[in-house]
């Protein structure tokens, strides 16, 4: 989605018809939460460490996320200022890449994690989910995979 809103104008040209709708699915998981008259109603929620991926806080911000997170009532949303979380994609996984990758890591992020062991642990990237695993042996979720297991009404499929 990152390319599609960053890459494709200056390759293609005009096509704010499709970058103008891109946005991070959370995005849209709160904005319907705010246009029903019945939003969906999840578990009371706990300690929350968000980490954002870097392309969304460059192109759209971590607001659409924080939102959607908020949906679960009395959560305690910690928005971690971490920076990169050094993986990159594969960057982290380069021979000669790794100690730089590690030092991005402990900047904030690992020490946020380790610091909370009683927290749930959120983050937007694929590869920053892996290095949070990879480096400090937590489990870090996507938010629309926390939200899931705390939702408690089974949501209906869209009418056809």
């Amino acid at each position: 989605m990152s390319a599609v809103v960053d890459d494709w104008p200056p390759l293609i040209g005009d096509v704010d018809d499709i970058t103008l709708r891109c946005h991070p699915a959370e995005q849209f998981l709160a904005d319907a939460a705010s246009q029903v008259d019945t939003p969906p109603r999840f578990r009371v929620g706990g300690r929350v460490l968000l980490h954002a991926h870097c392309h969304q806080k460059a192109l759209w911000g971590t607001t659409g996320t924080e939102l959607a997170l908020r949906l679960v009532p009395d959560v305690e949303l910690e928005i971690l200022d971490s920076g990169c979380c050094g993986m990159a994609g594969a960057f982290g996984y380069l021979a000669d890449r790794q100690d730089l990758s590690r030092a991005m890591a402990e900047r904030v992020l690992l020490p946020a994690v380790r610091g909370a062991p009683d927290s749930d642990v959120v983050a937007t990237g694929t590869s920053c989910r892996r290095q949070v695993a990879d480096l400090s042996g937590a489990t870090a979720e996507h938010p629309l995979v926390f939200l899931r297991a705390r939702l408690l009404d089974q949501i209906q499929p869209f009418a056809e």
